[in-house]
């Protein structure tokens, strides 16, 4: 009970000081309890002091173990009850890092610059959109970024990389050291003299894991804002490097976008901050990429991309591995293991979307403030220029294998499979969509590389033209896949993200090419959407064909919503941006896919009141301690949720 009350709002040893060793505990605790009688009843009262007035006997008696010291050390046992649950809806809270972070790209894409086009095409807004395109959406993405990249723990610390190994040994001086002098570098040119303690910047993402938090959180301390590790997947999977990849450019195209103070890199000191560590990041990931993680059907090992001829070297669906532990050290990968060796479209895909998103934030040939991150450290530059030249080469690489390994010239179109040295049969409407968004990411971002811009270009109207007449049926739903031997489509209700995903690959396609039967197929599908899929009872699209309980992951959600947004910004269409606001509601807020929130998005902190309400603003989502977990959940999206949708 005391420790359950009493240390919600100060540690123990402020709750075992008396200023007055005279006083009574019981007056001690009446003058505590008139702070928050809401939180401590007048019978929980009486059994601290009851508890109070025993220990002062127990610690003159002798007893080390109660004094105030050793009760501080336990602090991580405090458990805040009963409010601390999951939302009811959620099914499945595993964070699964390539669903979750393609779901906190698409919101960092509905954010800011969503609220400032829509605001340019003078299209009607209300508080609540205004709030979600300007506030919530923008948060939420940032939560998943920070909570994953920078305090999770779910996947290998920067320090361990090859790369800053590497940089150590050019320097002839220890890992930890250059480490250290990174760290000190980056905030001489951020202009943040105190970063965040117990920060833990991750290169390589775990595939999954669960986001409960370890210790009583302080989220002005990173080192208490760590996962549970006994429960991470610890597989690596090209989606997941992928999508996080794409996460990190887009977000330092954000933090990079202008400079503050006298020359100083990032919006502020604490965006350029955090900023520099995601650049740290993704850097170190495609030296990942391009020296230890790409499979000869044999062995991992390195690709030379600039003499690379699609020769079956790639990037396999699966990785385990195995860490060692050091000493006064984060662990460290010990080896490496392919555990499913086959190639899988989507996870290609999005390696291709962030390989060609950081060539384009790093692209010296464009005069923009990004320009500032690198280049000569004489310059106040905190990276070389190698990454971008990475970032091309890598393109290259996954784009030849995608061609090499996943097209069939014969039907004009790519699969979602290849393993032992075959393509699979089948297209997924979901792969194809992702994939044609990555295609007409390569043609927009290398505007300086014809080969790999008409590369791009030319798989991606092969890929929709097959999309869009084979794999649409009359009422314009697309089915969920369709086998290229048999020419029969998958017979199973149509899902909203075959839907979403297809409308989201379409439009890209069309925005690349001027098709205008790419358009039409979009609008055709999401017209099925609307009259096939929606519920008005629940405000909500259902999962698929008939569902009465419908079954989300983040992509489910995200990919609808991308689509409603990438309608709007094409059709100017005012009923696609009032669904986009009633479905971010209903599924993102509502009905659970955000976990818990922080004071960015409406959370209160300050008082003792506002410490113990578990909704402060009373949106349905709760503060992290009240989420779930014995110590509460990270604020980062679900792996599922169940809606009734009649």
């Amino acid at each position: 009970m005391f420790k359950e009350k009493c240390a919600i709002c100060h540690s123990l040893d402020n709750a075992l000081a008396r200023f007055d060793p005279t006083e009574s505990w019981e007056k001690v605790v009446a003058r505590q309890r008139s702070k928050a009688p809401f939180w401590i009843s007048s019978d929980d009262a009486k059994t601290i002091t009851q508890f109070l007035e025993t220990r002062d006997k127990a610690v003159s008696a002798g007893r080390p173990d109660l004094l105030p010291e050793a009760m501080a050390t336990r602090q991580s046992l405090i458990v805040v009850e009963p409010a601390a649950r999951l939302h009811e809806n959620v099914s499945e809270s595993r964070f699964n890092t390539a669903n979750a972070t393609y779901a906190a790209n698409e919101l960092l894409l509905s954010g800011v610059p969503f609220f400032e086009k829509i605001t340019q095409l003078g299209l009607p807004t209300d508080k609540e959109l205004v709030s979600i395109t300007s506030e919530e959406a923008y948060w939420f993405s940032r939560y998943v970024l920070s909570s994953l990249g920078l305090e999770s723990g779910l996947g290998i610390h920067l320090r361990q990389s090859r790369r800053m190994i590497l940089q150590a040994e050019e320097e002839g001086i220890p890992v930890e050291e250059f480490y250290a002098k990174f760290l000190e570098r980056v905030g001489e040119r951020t202009g943040l003299d105190s970063p965040p303690p117990g920060m833990y910047p991750i290169f390589v993402e775990f595939a999954s894991g669960e986001p409960e938090l370890t210790e009583l959180p302080d989220f002005g301390d990173y080192g208490t804002l760590r996962w549970n590790p006994q429960k991470f997947d610890k597989t690596i999977t090209p989606a997941a490097l992928g999508q996080s990849l794409y996460q990190e450019a887009l977000w330092a195209e954000y933090f990079f976008s202008s400079k503050h103070g006298e020359n100083l890199l990032g919006n502020d000191a604490v965006e350029g901050y955090i900023g520099s560590m995601v650049v740290a990041a993704a850097a170190s990931k495609m030296h990942y990429l391009r020296a230890e993680g790409i499979y000869d059907g044999k062995e991992l090992g390195g690709v030379n991309p600039f003499g690379y001829e699609a020769k079956l070297l790639y990037y396999p669906h699966q990785i385990m591995v195995e860490l060692a532990y050091p000493d006064e050290a984060p662990p460290r990968p010990a080896s490496y293991r392919v555990i499913d060796s086959s190639s899988r479209l989507f996870d290609q895909a999005s390696l291709l979307l962030g390989t060609s998103e950081f060539y384009r934030f790093s692209d010296p040939k464009i005069e923009d403030n990004w320009d500032a991150v690198f280049g000569s450290p004489a310059e106040g530059a905190l990276f070389p220029p190698e990454p971008h030249n990475t970032a091309k080469g890598l393109t290259g690489v996954v784009l030849k294998n995608i061609v090499a390994m996943h097209f069939d010239p014969v039907r004009q179109t790519l699969v979602s499979t290849w393993a032992n040295g075959e393509r699979g049969t089948k297209i997924s409407s979901v792969d194809a969509g992702m994939t044609l968004l990555a295609l007409a990411n390569v043609y927009n971002a290398f505007h300086d590389d014809e080969d790999l811009k008409q590369g791009a270009a030319k798989t991606l109207e092969r890929q929709a033209n097959f999309l869009s007449e084979y794999m649409q049926l009359p009422d314009g739903g697309f089915v969920e896949s369709y086998d290229i031997e048999t020419s029969i489509y998958e017979k199973v209700p149509r899902t909203l993200a075959s839907q979403a995903m297809a409308i989201r690959g379409l439009l890209a396609a069309y925005q690349v090419t001027e098709n205008s039967s790419y358009l039409e197929s979009a609008l055709s599908s999401l017209n099925f959407m609307n009259e096939s899929l929606w519920s008005s009872s629940a405000k909500m699209y259902r999962s698929a064909e008939g569902a009465e309980l419908s079954r989300y992951s983040p992509l489910d959600v995200a990919s609808a919503l991308a689509a409603l947004r990438e309608v709007v910004l094409v059709k100017q269409d005012n009923e696609a941006l009032k669904k986009f606001r009633q479905f971010f509601l209903a599924a993102v807020k509502k009905n659970g896919l955000q976990m818990a929130e922080l004071e960015s998005t409406g959370e209160t902190m300050g008082s003792v009141r506002d410490v113990m309400t578990p909704d402060s603003d009373g949106d349905g989502v709760r503060k992290p301690q009240f989420a779930g977990g014995k110590f509460g959940v990270a604020p980062v999206l679900a792996g599922r949720i169940e809606v009734s949708t009649p």
